[in-house]
């Protein structure tokens, strides 16, 4: 593996993601000083909470803190949740 960041699936995903029509607005409200943080904060932020309960999925259920049917509701629960916090977090 040469290291190199832009062979990554996710770091292409990434790129994708910068390149959106939400980006784009994000970086204007960031130039206009509507938010004051980088706007990639936000994508990374969306990124994690997406990927992170599945990353973890396999943990969570082995220490029996919830079992897959619960896993299946929650991540339902998280579907409709993510939109608004990243929504309060621009706002």
């Amino acid at each position: 593996m040469s290291g190199k960041l832009h062979n990554l699936a996710m770091v292409n995903k990434m790129k994708s993601l910068e390149q959106s029509h939400f980006a784009d607005q994000l970086k204007e409200l960031y130039a206009t000083g509507k938010i004051g943080f980088h706007p990639v904060n936000i994508l990374w932020n969306i990124t994690g909470m997406i990927f992170f309960p599945f990353l973890t999925r396999l943990r969570m259920l082995d220490s029996g803190y919830f079992n897959s049917e619960e896993f299946t509701n929650l991540m339902l629960e998280r579907k409709k949740l993510i939109p608004i916090w990243v929504r309060q977090s621009i706002s």
